[in-house]
């Protein structure tokens, strides 16, 4: 049985055809739109019309009957909001949260996003997802934290192995990107930011802002550009460092009384924040491949859809 699943993000859509019994992705299609195109433009219907014709053209390639949603989907700028349920969940309390209807002649299934149910107030929608898919693919025991570098980073704290207790988010990425877009700092780093991970400069930014505060610490991109014979790429570690040397206070404060860590993500991100959590917290961490991240996404989609299949199930 093929399924869609479609992964609605701020700036982009992404949409898999997947073989429900095998995991086996069929098709991917990445739309450069996401939920903040439909409130810039205040175009609530934008998404809904490039997503109906993305599968059109796939029902003409693939057989399939169901269509599962989530993200910033059921968000209020999304296509169907669904509001966030309250921490702490199991994935057997997320999923009985799911909506399931008839929209546009196709059988979707909106999963929703979780908000912390006590303070400090937080949310997250598609996060909670690949959570539980790492929690299945990987099982763990006891209480842990679950580490997401993106455009907002979640920390998601778990408890007893299964049950989501609460997430603090951080600006990471967006600051990231929005130094280079919006400041001075965009003549001195290229628009792919991080492309390998240097250590050495890495750490760099790190010390620079533990002495002398993060926005010091990011002029000295400048100053790198200027005064020394510091890469395009080593310019964007060093600013990387300093971003997280102020993430790691958000860490801190979510990973407190926390065992086991894992960590998401991919490419020179997951690596520097593999790195500073080994080198600067002490702390091992077991990380996900971006395959088995794939893999784990996948699961905890289909499973929060009630859509799993056990082998050789038919529906």
């Amino acid at each position: 049985m093929n399924v869609i699943v479609i992964d609605g993000g701020t700036t982009n859509t992404r949409l898999r055809v997947v073989d429900a019994e095998t995991l086996e992705v069929k098709k991917r299609i990445s739309l450069d739109q996401g939920v903040r195109n439909q409130a810039m433009e205040q175009d609530f219907s934008l998404l809904e019309r490039l997503i109906d014709n993305e599968l059109d053209t796939l029902a003409a390639q693939f057989t399939f009957r169901d269509v599962i949603g989530y993200g910033m989907l059921t968000a209020n700028i999304g296509m169907r909001e669904v509001p966030h349920a309250p921490s702490p969940l199991t994935m057997e309390e997320l999923a009985a949260q799911t909506v399931h209807e008839r929209y546009n002649a196709r059988r979707w299934h909106w999963i929703t996003g979780m908000k912390n149910g006590d303070e400090p107030v937080d949310v997250m929608r598609g996060e909670e997802v690949e959570a539980f898919g790492m929690l299945r693919h990987t099982p763990a025991e006891g209480s842990g934290l679950i580490i997401l570098p993106g455009s907002h980073t979640k920390y998601i704290r778990v408890e007893d192995g299964s049950r989501l207790l609460s997430c603090t988010s951080t600006l990471a990425g967006e600051t990231l990107s929005a130094l280079r877009t919006s400041t001075i700092l965009s003549d001195s780093i290229g628009p792919k930011l991080v492309e390998a991970l240097e250590p050495e400069v890495l750490m760099e930014g790190w010390d620079l802002a533990e002495t002398e505060g993060f926005t010091r610490a990011a002029y000295y991109v400048r100053l790198r550009h200027l005064f020394a014979d510091y890469t395009e790429n080593a310019r964007a570690n060093l600013l990387l460092g300093a971003v997280l040397y102020e993430d790691m206070k958000a860490f801190e404060h979510a990973a407190d009384g926390a065992g086991w860590l894992y960590l998401g993500g991919h490419g020179a991100m997951q690596e520097a924040y593999r790195h500073v959590l080994e080198q600067k917290q002490g702390r091992p961490v077991h990380v996900f491949t971006k395959h088995d991240l794939e893999k784990a996404s996948l699961q905890g989609a289909l499973q929060l859809a009630n859509l799993e299949q056990t082998k050789g199930e038919s529906r």
